[in-house]
């Protein structure tokens, strides 16, 4: 009897609730029709008017994803519409009651918070941008189908909103251990060109070049960048740091900068990075303050200066540099246990921060375990440098979309590509050898955590070989015969002239007569 009873008792708490269809209507905003969407933020496909309900799917952030009569699903903004919950059904008895305290209290927490403690894995979509429809004709005379696209987060595609936050600390003048300004030199001086400071200006700039680069994203169309600075004045340091929200946000205002807010305008944060690297760091470290001004920026924390909208489905993530431990607020106890604050703010508001440890621990002569518990609560990823200048290379390589790599498939031909060219932000683009007539072809992207995701279509090739041969030799045979055929428009001009003139003359003698 006392081994069946824990799991009784907890039936009613673990029992899912009975499935509703909540609806999704325009708010009271809106006075003609509530545009829908193809995709988070993308081109309008259809329109709600007011009282009009569509079945909720699911809610994404800023937007919410609707299924409208057909089955087809957009999606529209949750600014400008309001989600209308259904009533369960009634249950057909009462539930047990269940005392309030103790061990059922607990066990209900428990439940409640699961979710999020366990973090429910992302839903990843492949969205294709070559070819564009499944059931294509791909009439060509290369039996090559060129495959690109995206691998990203559902209802996102491929929009970011990202953040590099800079350590600006005094201890950022000391020597990187790599040539920065590639002067083919090693400078190991205080504030000299190859210190750390540099190499983090330098990183950021490589990253915005591989950026604008990006496929779909010359413009920065898809991927808005800012950028934070977070240093610190001990004299001016508080005595307690009471975790909240609005605590630090006060702290990002106090010990942290955002020269760039979000932008898509890349020359204007190069302009600001070389502005940046006249500055001279100065100051003690505070994590914390770094990770609020970033959350600021991105729109989690309500800033007084007003920070731009975040975009509805925008995947939005923090890259955390840093050569130090945190010192700031107050004691280095309570500065840890600030940073690890912020970073749980950032995880529950879907923002992964990826943290770079500029270098070894000097005095543990390891890996920084602030930084790699800020990475993991957030769920970003932690990377340890064994020099503090292997940055450079290294961030703007970093991946910050989910995706690890894509797999091509062409059942037909029984031809599989286990690996293509897979960009930082989960682009891709592959070649794929087709066979004549229907092909089934299928795009699978690995991401990073080993799950698989994927597309499958079929497409028709049609070889225009023989075709393009056959007009090319008609051509050639026209050349060859236009000789001959402008003769014969000669010779009929001829006769024609002859016939005319002989029927004036037999036009003539017949008058006479």
């Amino acid at each position: 009897m006392r081994r069946t009873l824990l799991p009784l008792l907890l039936l009613p708490l673990l029992a899912p609730a009975a499935a509703r269809a909540d609806s999704v209507v325009a708010s009271e905003q809106v006075q003609s029709r509530l545009r829908v969407r193809e995709f988070a933020a993308g081109p309008v496909i259809g329109s709600l008017s007011p009282g009009e309900r569509a079945r909720l799917v699911a809610t994404h952030g800023a937007w919410h994803e609707i299924e409208l009569d057909g089955g087809r699903v957009g999606y529209v903004s949750a600014a400008w519409s309001r989600v209308v919950r259904e009533p369960a059904p009634a249950p057909s008895a009462a539930p047990p009651e269940v005392p309030r305290g103790g061990l059922f209290a607990a066990l209900r927490r428990f439940v409640r918070d699961a979710a999020t403690w366990l973090g429910a894995p992302p839903r990843v979509e492949v969205v294709l941008r070559e070819p564009v429809r499944d059931g294509a004709i791909h009439e060509h005379d290369d039996p090559v189908l060129p495959v690109s696209g995206l691998a990203t987060l559902a209802g996102s595609s491929g929009v970011y909103d990202l953040v590099i936050a800079l350590d600006a600390s005094t201890s950022t003048h000391a020597f990187s251990e790599v040539d920065v300004n590639g002067d083919g030199r090693l400078e190991e001086r205080w504030k000299g060109p190859d210190s750390i400071h540099h190499a983090q200006i330098r990183a950021a700039r490589e990253l915005v070049a591989a950026l604008r680069r990006l496929p779909f994203n010359r413009g920065g169309e898809r991927i808005r960048v800012g950028l934070v600075t977070f240093s610190g004045d001990e004299d001016a340091a508080g005595e307690r740091f009471d975790p909240s929200p609005a605590a630090l946000l006060r702290l990002g205002r106090v010990d942290a900068e955002a020269p760039v807010p979000l932008t898509s305008d890349y020359a204007h944060l190069e302009r600001e990075l070389e502005r940046l690297a006249r500055r001279e760091p100065e100051g003690s470290t505070d994590f914390a303050a770094g990770v609020g001004r970033a959350l600021a920026a991105l729109g989690v924390l309500a800033d007084e200066a007003g920070a731009e909208d975040a975009r509805g489905g925008a995947q939005r993530t923090i890259l955390f540099l840093t050569d130090g431990k945190p010192q700031l607020p107050t004691d280095r106890k309570t500065a840890e246990r600030a940073a690890l604050y912020a970073s749980r703010v950032a995880g529950r508001a879907g923002v992964r921060i990826h943290t770079f440890s500029l270098g070894h621990d000097r005095v543990r002569r390891g890996p920084n375990p602030v930084l790699a518990r800020m990475a993991e609560r957030s769920g970003g990823r932690f990377t340890q440098l064994e020099a503090p200048g292997e940055i450079v290379a290294l961030l703007g390589s970093t991946s910050f979309s989910f995706v690890s790599s894509v797999r091509l498939v062409n059942a037909t031909r029984g031809i599989e590509i286990p690996e293509v060219a897979t960009a930082i932000d989960g682009s891709f683009y592959g070649e794929l050898p087709l066979a004549e007539g229907v092909n089934e072809i299928e795009v699978e992207a690995v991401l990073s955590d080993g799950r698989r995701t994927s597309r499958r279509l079929a497409l028709t090739w049609v070889d225009t070989k023989p075709r393009k041969a056959l007009e090319a030799r008609l051509a050639a045979l026209r050349e060859e015969n236009a000789a001959l055929v402008e003769q014969l428009r000669e010779k009929l001009a001829r006769e024609m002239q002859t016939v005319r003139s002989r029927d004036r003359r037999d036009l003539r003698i017949s008058i006479a007569e």
